[in-house]
């Protein structure tokens, strides 16, 4: 068992390196705080490996492969845990249980962690190797970086363009705002997408984030969005923007920002009025 364990963590991990390369896979990276036990406080990292699955050349399913770490607070010693999905369909893999191993330093197995992977949450059990004890564990997601990008709302969860030139690399998307009517919903999201289009980049050393501010509306099983751009370097007109203030409560957005061209700043304003939607996104020069 504990070289099956190392095997499946050097082999997650292998892929985890060169998915870039070999496969077309997508990494989508979970991290939050929770609790084992409703009293041992945790923060925990997953990152989600999705790859295509073929048998003789024709496509099956997915395969999703599972690598990350975890710390009891106030500790701040890493954990290893890495898994797989026990998958109820081939196809559709939502809601099906993940199981993870949770590794020392020697990949020998502690314990195992069985539970339901959401966008917004990990919910399951831990049990002890050594003596059977389980014990709750939950973690509530603050950061997500998915390819695609999914609004949630009491009519469901929907899946919303990103208009990205690559969507494998590695976004990060923020749900400010859900307003519900009869005939539509509104979602203001906030988006930083990476400035390099290579494949699964995760915009950490070759050029940062570009941040946005997006308003989508969803009626009648089409969308539309209005955007407005806060930071980072607009290809379009050659300057950048730097976001230095950023207000939001239960009736609007605020943003400040200062734009750079050719050495000359502007001071703008961009305003959402959650309460007049249909003014759309303000762009005020101060």
């Amino acid at each position: 068992m504990k070289i099956y364990i190392s095997l499946l963590f050097l082999i997650v991990c292998q892929f985890l390196n060169c998915q870039t390369i070999n496969n077309g896979g997508v990494t989508n990276r979970h991290f939050g705080q929770g609790l084992i036990d409703d009293k041992f406080e945790i923060t925990f990292e997953l990152n989600e490996i999705i790859r295509p699955d073929y048998f003789d050349n024709c496509f099956i399913g997915q395969v999703r492969q599972y690598i990350g770490r975890y710390y009891y607070e106030p500790q701040g010693e890493y954990i290893n845990i890495a898994g797989v999905i026990k998958p109820k369909n081939i196809l559709t893999l939502e809601n099906d249980t993940i199981i993870l191993f949770e590794l020392d330093a020697n990949f020998n197995k502690i314990a195992t962690i069985m539970g339901k992977l959401t966008l917004n949450s990990f919910k399951g059990v831990r049990v002890q190797t050594n003596n059977g004890q389980s014990l709750d564990i939950t973690v509530t997601f603050e950061k997500n970086k998915f390819t695609e990008l999914s609004v949630t709302s009491s009519k469901g969860v929907f899946s919303l363009p990103v208009n990205h030139e690559n969507k494998f690399n590695q976004n990060t998307f923020e749900q400010i705002k859900v307003i519900e009517s009869n005939d539509k919903i509104s979602a203001v999201c906030k988006l930083s997408l990476t400035h390099c289009y290579q494949l699964n980049c995760r915009g950490t050393s070759c050029g940062d984030y570009n941040v946005c501010i997006r308003l989508y509306t969803l009626s009648n099983n089409s969308y539309s969005f209005k955007e407005c751009f806060l930071q980072g370097y607009d290809l379009n007109y050659g300057g950048s923007r730097e976001l230095v203030e950023e207000k939001i409560n239960i009736n609007f957005y605020n943003a400040k920002v200062i734009q750079y061209d050719n050495g000359v700043e502007s001071h703008y304003t961009i305003t959402i009025d959650f309460n007049n939607l249909e003014d759309g996104i303000k762009e005020l020069k101060r």
